[in-house]
């Protein structure tokens, strides 16, 4: 804390005795952190924060005669958005502007030399400053915010340390009357009246606080997600860093609550911003999303595309490839104990007996199935009950999808933005076999350590590969290969659409978590217990307009809500075709 007038001087200084009813009496004013004023009265305290606007001086048009009275009308437009953000904020300020005659101009009008600093304050009991510093905290970076927006082209600053302490004296300490060399010249035509805005301002339901990023966490450049609300009012756009993917991503929330739009935002900026992005989509909602740079969009079981999930890869050890594959048949189909045996034992022939066989595949597989010998009546359950599990998966579209030999190399994929359609693989546990050799495959690629470029893989439907478990329980393998992709420099995108059908672990691990509407109580207690939210923020979950979401990032104190920036997904234009054709 430091003092910047003493009792004795504040009373000589701020007394002014135009009767003695009317001296303001006041116990000290002090500097807080560098960039409060803290100004105290009994057990009472007023913090203070104050901000300088840069004005730029508008280019005139000549030919244009009415260029200043439209450059007037769109400055009081936004100048009423600024009124009405921070008073639906609850966000009070103050303006105060000095001034000083320079030298004449060329066409002989004074030019004014100006200093513009608003404020906004907040009072409370000296004894809780640091609940008090923090709510101030939030206050000042609403004002910048919304004056950034009122203001596009100005720049907007913080006053701090040395630059605070002079700007209070200026405003409180005789002889100190010169500005600060700050560029802010002009007519004084380019500074709009402070005029407050008339009682036509409602209020509406207000929204519980959530923390505002300032503008340098929210960013210039990145992957544009939407715009920061606070108090019903829409702020300032908060921007996604392509290093905040590669502590993966969670993206949650119901049906119709705009998580998959949300998620095809950031995959068609990723992928304009050069970023290889591989798309599992169960519904085949994300093609457009790479159109745009000439993305590959694959439909395994339609198309040539395809993988056969028991080729081991070039680098992979043989027990290791045998073990990943059994545990993620065993996982998906959920063997007994007897049925894991068996599938293992037959793999392993499978692997070591190829009878001429290049690369074994799921057909083969079942014929040494079929032909397992059997030694009583359990082994011909367990065999049959394995035959009707693997049987379909070498048959129709989902024979061909998972029928190989693959067409390329993982390697290949992931140099490009691809789009892996599964929505025509009909059985739920078809595509959950194939993602997850899929992503068996990415994990053998990292671990080979031969391509460090950043990648990003995103999962539709995470229950289906990650789902939830007891804490007694082991995680799943694709929980697994997930953990461990982390590790090796691949960035994940989860999307789900209850939380607590997908491993906590992998919501709780996420550096970025993006939640949507939510409303069953234990989806609410799990996001908000991740996400360090109070009573307040957790009842906002279940009250989330379509394309509002709840933000947490790693690098950000605390988490924020922002309106999602909303575009159509692929399914959405495909269903809005099919129903202007219908009509």
């Amino acid at each position: 804390m430091r003092p910047l007038l003493g009792r004795r001087h504040v009373a000589s200084e701020l007394a002014w005795a135009i009767r003695p009813s009317d001296s303001i009496r006041i116990d000290g004013i002090n500097i807080l952190g560098g960039a409060f004023v803290a100004v105290g009265q009994g057990s009472r305290i007023r913090l203070s924060a104050f901000v300088r606007v840069r004005v730029p001086e508008p280019a005139e048009d000549p030919k244009l005669d009415y260029n200043s009275a439209i450059r007037s009308t769109v400055q009081q437009q936004r100048m009423r958005g600024l009124f009405e953000g921070l008073h639906r904020a609850g966000v009070p300020f103050v303006y105060n502007l000095m001034m000083t005659k320079g030298e004449q101009g060329r066409d002989g009008a004074p030019v004014l030399e100006f200093d513009l600093v608003v404020g906004t304050w907040l009072d409370g009991k000296s004894n809780d400053s640091k609940q008090l510093l923090s709510s101030i905290e939030q206050s000042s970076n609403i004002l910048c915010a919304t004056l950034a927006v009122a203001m596009p082209n100005s720049q907007i600053e913080r006053l701090q340390r040395a630059e605070l302490v002079g700007y209070v004296r200026r405003l409180l300490l005789p002889g100190t009357r010169d500005l600060p060399q700050l560029g802010n010249t002009g007519t004084g035509s380019e500074l709009c009246s402070f005029e407050a805005p008339g009682p036509s301002i409602g209020t509406t339901d207000a929204s519980p606080s959530f923390y505002v990023p300032n503008l340098t966490e929210s960013g210039r450049d990145g992957l544009l997600l939407g715009s920061v609300r606070s108090g019903g009012a829409r702020l300032h756009e908060f921007r996604l860093q392509l290093d905040d993917l590669k502590r993966h991503t969670s993206i949650l929330g119901m049906t119709g609550s705009g998580k998959s739009t949300t998620a095809s935002t950031i995959v068609r900026q990723a992928a304009q911003a050069g970023l290889p992005v591989m798309v599992l989509d169960w519904h085949s909602e994300y093609s457009q999303s790479v159109a745009g740079v000439r993305g590959r969009v694959v439909s395994p079981g339609t198309d040539s595309f395809s993988l056969n999930p028991l080729e081991p890869g070039p680098h992979t050890d043989p027990v290791e490839h045998m073990a990943m594959v059994s545990d993620i048949f065993s996982d998906i189909y959920h063997f007994t104990h007897p049925q894991a045996y068996m599938f293992r034992n037959a793999l392993q022939r499978r692997l070591s007996e190829r009878d001429g066989e290049e690369v074994p595949t799921l057909s083969s597989l079942v014929r040494t199935i079929e032909a397992y010998p059997l030694r009583s009546a359990y082994d011909n359950e367990t065999k049959v009950a394995l035959l009707r599990r693997l049987a379909p998966l070498t048959q129709g579209q989902a024979g061909r999808a998972l029928g190989g030999p693959g067409m390329v190399t993982i390697g290949e994929l992931m140099r490009e933005p691809v789009v892996i359609e599964l929505a025509q693989l009909r059985d739920i546990q078809t595509r959950a076999v194939f993602c997850d050799i899929v992503l068996k495959m990415i994990y053998e690629e990292r671990v080979k350590g031969r391509d460090s470029q950043q990648h990003l893989t995103v999962v539709e439907e995470a229950r289906n590969v990650a789902p939830a478990r007891r804490a007694e329980d082991p995680p799943s393998v694709g929980e697994r290969m997930i953990s461990e992709l982390r590790k090796f420099g691949e960035d994940m995108l989860f999307v789900a659409q209850f939380p607590t059908q997908v491993a906590s672990e992998l919501i709780k691990n996420s550096g970025t978590k993006i939640v949507h509407r939510v409303d069953w109580p234990d989806d609410i207690s799990l996001v908000g217990d991740s996400m360090g939210l109070d009573k307040h923020q957790r009842a906002h979950l279940a009250k989330l307009e379509v394309g509002e979401a709840v933000v947490s990032v790693s690098r950000i104190p605390s988490s924020m809500l922002v309106q999602v920036r909303l575009e159509p997904t692929s399914g959405q234009l495909r269903r809005e075709r099919n129903f202007l054709e219908e009509a």
